[in-house]
Order: structure tokens, then C-alpha cells, then sequence
């Protein structure tokens, strides 16, 4: 059937104003591309950097029966310890949030330095325990590790929120001023190790050599006859040199008085010769 004239006008006037969906398809396409990839780099820039490596090294827990040492690993959000460094056997993961620090008083029979990881509210920190205890024999270690659970959002005085109000340059410069503090700090405290015992060891003897020259004599003597000749009696021996001593100061007495003696006839002789 060949088409009217009808028909052939109505293809002319559809062609002239065009499909109304063409290229609709794609630009969709395009669109939801350009979504897809903005949301991705939305999700890039948003991404929570959680496990940030702070720290880690051995620290020993008191608390859980006999001390023990354990390989621990610190991140911004979170403290795990594992058996041994390879960091194969995880034991446990402790989230960070909440979570506060108070270094416990040293026991002055003990070398080791504590501090006590704890929630303010009471709650179990790990197991039945309501604080977790680590240790270290090294104290500058045990500092170490202070400042990075406080950079790991544990605060020791200031909560959370006021941290955050904190103007970042100011933080800083907190920081800077602190860790120079802390420097000089550990300068004076290894001075003060080093001069203390030295001092101390000093004053003892003075007082020592005091008391021997100016009381221990003045002791001596007021004790009774008796206790005084077991005291200060010789041994055989010494006695004996005691004796060869005094023969010989005897002797070199005598040896002096003749030798004064000849002096004086043979200058007495010299004088009368020459006529004077």
C-alpha cells in the first residue's frame, strides 16, 4: 500500500521537529558517572583514618596475676597487645574512647613505673578489671607512651570536647613548649641522679672526719683505766718495733749530743788559730 499524501506530510513534520528523547539516554549516563565518581571522591576525602599507627613496644600488665610482657600496638583509636612482636596472636583490642590515664605512685622497692589506663564512669576496662595497669623499668619509656595515649584522644586532665574547642596553632605551640619542658626536665632530673649520691656521699665524710677529730679522742680517753689499757695495749709485734723505734731514737740522741760536742771544740780551736 503506497502512503498518502497525508501520510507523507505527517513524516516530513516529524522528521523537521526531531525525536524528543534522543540523546536522552546518554546524558543520563554522563550524569550518573559524574555522581558516581563525585561521591567516590566525597568518600575518599570523609574516610576515617582510625587505624593511624601511633606507637608500639613491649609493656608489662600488673594487674592480670604475675606480670607479664606483651607486644603492644597503638592506633588513634584503638591499643591491642599480641604475644610476642610479630603480631600474629592478638590477645585483645581496647577502643581508646573515653578512656582516661593517671600515672600510679612508684613503689620504692620496685624500679618499675606504672601507669593506669581507666573509664571515669567505672566500667570494666578489660575482663573483670576496672583498670588496665602497664609498666615499664624505664621511665623514659613509660613517658613515651603518655604522650602518645594523649595524642590518641586519652586525656589525663581535659575531656574531649574541651580539646576540641582548642585553636589548632595554639595546640601546637603547646606542643612545642611542652616537649622542650619535658626536655628539660629529664636534663635536670639525670643532673639531680648524678649529683645527689655525690653530695650525699660528700656530707657523710665531713661529718665522719668531724666527729673522729673533735669527739671520737675526747670518747676514748674518758673511758675507764682498765678498757683503756686493753684498748691501746700493743700486740707482741708492734711492741717489738715500739722498742727497735726507741733504741734507735736513743742512739741517734747520743750520735747528735757527740757531734754537737766536736762541733763546738773544733770551731772553739779554729777561732783561738786564727787570733780572733
Amino acid at each position: 500500500m503506497l502512503p498518502t499524501s497525508q501520510t507523507v506530510n505527517k513524516m516530513q513534520q516529524d522528521n523537521e521537529i526531531g525525536n524528543p528523547f534522543e540523546g536522552v539516554e546518554n546524558t543520563v549516563e554522563v550524569k550518573s558517572d559524574d555522581n558516581k565518581s563525585t561521591s567516590s571522591e566525597e568518600g575518599h576525602d570523609s574516610q576515617p583514618e582510625d587505624n593511624q599507627f601511633v606507637n608500639k613496644g613491649n609493656l608489662c600488665i600488673e594487674n592480670l596475676g604475675n606480670s607479664r610482657s606483651y607486644w603492644f600496638v597503638l592506633t588513634l583509636k584503638t591499643l591491642s597487645w599480641y604475644e610476642k612482636e610479630d603480631e600474629k596472636d592478638q590477645i585483645f583490642t581496647l577502643p581508646l574512647n573515653g578512656l582516661q590515664l593517671y600515672e600510679v605512685a612508684q613503689n620504692p622497692q620496685s624500679q618499675k613505673h606504672v601507669i593506669a589506663l581507666f573509664y571515669p564512669d567505672g566500667r570494666n576496662v578489660y575482663q573483670n578489671q576496672k583498670q588496665l595497669k602497664l609498666s615499664s623499668e624505664n621511665d623514659d619509656d613509660i613517658n613515651t607512651w603518655k604522650q602518645f595515649f594523649s595524642r590518641s584522644f586519652i586525656s589525663e586532665t581535659n575531656k574531649k570536647e574541651e580539646r576540641e574547642q582548642v585553636d589548632p596553632t595554639l595546640n601546637g605551640e603547646v606542643e612545642v613548649i611542652y616537649e622542650k619542658i619535658d626536655s628539660y626536665m629529664r636534663i635536670v632530673k639525670k643532673t639531680t641522679r648524678d649529683m645527689v649520691p655525690k653530695a650525699t656521699t660528700l656530707y657523710v665524710i665531713k661529718e665522719l672526719q668531724e666527729y673522729i677529730n673533735n669527739t671520737l679522742l675526747i670518747e676514748l680517753l674518758a673511758l675507764p683505766t682498765d678498757v683503756n689499757t686493753k684498748l691501746f695495749a700493743l700486740s707482741s709485734v708492734e711492741a717489738e718495733k715500739h722498742k727497735e723505734k726507741e733504741k734507735t731514737y736513743e742512739a741517734c740522741k747520743e750520735a747528735l749530743e757527740i757531734i754537737r760536742d766536736v762541733s763546738m771544740e773544733t770551731g772553739n780551736g779554729t777561732i783561738t788559730d786564727n787570733g780572733f
